[in-house]
């Protein structure tokens, strides 16, 4: 009996598999239907990054023993066309926090609801739209540094 139930919980299980796809951002198995709506359906465009955002970032910046601690708080204002401006409060190693100014352009991915921007003064960077532009997860993709954080919409 319990050899029979493992096997129908298995079989069902591959079924579901066979009509199914994995999410690859939440890794959670949804049906083929649902998963072709959503390229089919765009969810995300340059205005749902569209306000003003409080970011905080974290982590490294260089690697062996060149790696030194990095973090920075601060606001920025997207325009919802692919720009965006603000100011920061960086802390490099410990040493007295610099201010700065920081522009950036960015593109959207409206089937993934992902982007990336490139700022002079910031580097690069993927990111992750979260409830219509709620929040956004932040990554650093400048070679050298290992950067993550997140931004909230204020209003």
């Amino acid at each position: 009996m319990r050899l029979s139930v493992g096997l129908t919980t298995l079989l069902s299980f591959l079924a579901v598999l066979m009509v199914s796809e994995i999410n690859p951002i939440s890794k959670a198995i949804i049906p083929v239907a649902q998963a072709q709506s959503l390229s089919d359906n765009p969810k995300c465009s340059l205005s749902t990054v569209k306000g003003s955002y409080a970011i905080q970032l974290t982590g490294w910046v260089g690697s062996g023993a060149n790696r030194l601690p990095y973090a920075s708080s601060g606001t920025f204002i997207a325009d919802g066309k692919g720009y965006l401006r603000g100011v920061d409060t960086v802390v490099l190693d410990g040493a007295p926090p610099v201010k700065r100014t920081v522009t950036a352009t960015y593109t959207v991915d409206p089937n993934t609801c992902t982007g990336s921007a490139v700022s002079p003064a910031a580097g690069t960077f993927d990111f992750q739209i979260i409830d219509n532009g709620k929040q956004i997860t932040n990554i650093s993709t400048t070679p050298g540094t290992t950067v993550t954080g997140i931004s909230i919409r204020q209003f």
